[in-house]
């Protein structure tokens, strides 16, 4: 399986900020799986621009956050960055840096941004934070630090690895599928927990327990070529050595190759691992199903032709056969084929 990341993996949280004379520093937070298509929905020049942002055009987009394992993640980080003095785990600190007012800005916006990725449970994702250019970075005084597995990039946004691959990117539905409003913080928070699962009972070939476990339980390695397979539950646990406080890791060594893996990376890969596994079998389940069908047709014709031929073989007569003793000649007797009566008798009669 490749090692990127396919476009349907890639959700990202932006921060827009104003250009309109007399707005500057307004901002706007949004979900997106396209940036470059939504800022011209923002700017008017496509459809399914968000109405918040009609009057205040034209828009700038400063930076993105991407990495998140799956949508919901990245919809709930939105709505904690959109109200930081609502959200859980980040009203006592928002208090505590005293950016409770004026927190629609910029400045105080990217702050909440990089305090949010210090904290839990964000600061477990290998998110990255992409900026468009380095214009903004004056507003980064006082901010925190980012976390060691994290990064931040300058680029402009056709260097993302969407635009660089030829796989199609989403479409617009992917966008509203799910809603903000919708999601509970207790959902989220077990979306982000999803990567530990409880040990089975029935384990196969894993690199650190020696037992064994079912393709589903496994977890592999990231780098091609390599041959690592554990259990998802010995890997983690292995990880979290280093890392004693936490309840998910972050990071760890292959155990084979000695690479540095990410965490999300690795349960990533698993995923897609099994959806490639699982439109395999749906293939042979569709090629089977067209091979009966296909054998049940030539059936079924053969059948239409030779039915013609049955029906002209009840009417073929058999020439009757006599046999001869001595001088008499024996009453002679026809072999027919289901014919008629009134065709046999004439026939019989000619005979003598």
């Amino acid at each position: 399986l490749d090692q990127k990341m396919s476009t349907s993996d890639f959700f990202c949280c932006y921060l827009l900020t104003s250009l309109k004379p007399g707005c500057t520093n307004h901002t706007y937070i949004g979900f997106t799986v396209n940036p470059k298509r939504r800022i011209r929905q923002h700017n008017g020049e496509i459809k399914q621009g968000a109405k918040q942002t009609s009057k205040k055009r034209p828009w700038e987009m400063v930076l993105l956050v991407h990495g998140f394992p799956d949508n919901k993640t990245a919809l709930y980080f939105e709505w904690c960055w959109q109200h930081p003095t609502e959200a859980k785990g980040l009203r006592d600190e928002m208090k505590r840096l005293g950016i409770v007012g004026k927190r629609n800005l910029l400045k105080p916006k990217i702050r909440v941004l990089f305090t949010m990725l210090t904290l839990s449970p964000w600061n477990r994702l290998p998110l990255t934070v992409h900026w468009s250019s380095d214009k903004y970075h004056g507003n980064l005084e006082g901010c925190c630090d980012l976390p060691s597995h994290m990064s931040s990039t300058i680029a402009p946004f056709d260097s993302l690895e969407i635009y660089q691959s030829n796989m199609p990117l989403l479409s617009d539905d992917s966008e509203s599928e799910y809603s903000a409003s919708e999601l509970s913080q207790d959902q989220i928070h077990d979306s982000l927990l999803q990567y530990t699962s409880s040990p089975s009972p029935q384990m196969n070939s894993c690199i650190i327990c020696k037992l064994s476990c079912q393709k589903s339980e496994k977890i592999y390695c990231t780098i091609q070529g390599c041959k690592m397979r554990a259990h998802v539950c010995c890997l983690a646990l292995k990880f979290l050595e280093s890392e004693s406080i936490n309840l998910l890791p972050t990071k760890g060594a292959c155990l084979v190759c000695g690479e540095d893996l990410k965490w999300s990376e690795l349960v990533a890969h698993k995923k897609k691992r099994e959806k490639a596994r699982e439109q395999a079998r749906e293939t042979t389940a569709e090629t089977q199903t067209k091979e009966t069908t296909k054998t049940n047709k030539e059936i079924e014709d053969k059948r239409k032709h030779s039915k013609p031929l049955l029906q002209l073989q009840q009417h073929i007569y058999v020439r009757p056969q006599t046999e001869v003793t001595s001088n008499k000649r024996k009453e002679p007797t026809a072999t027919l084929t289901e014919v008629p009566t009134k065709r046999v008798r004439p026939v019989i009669q000619s005979l003598y």
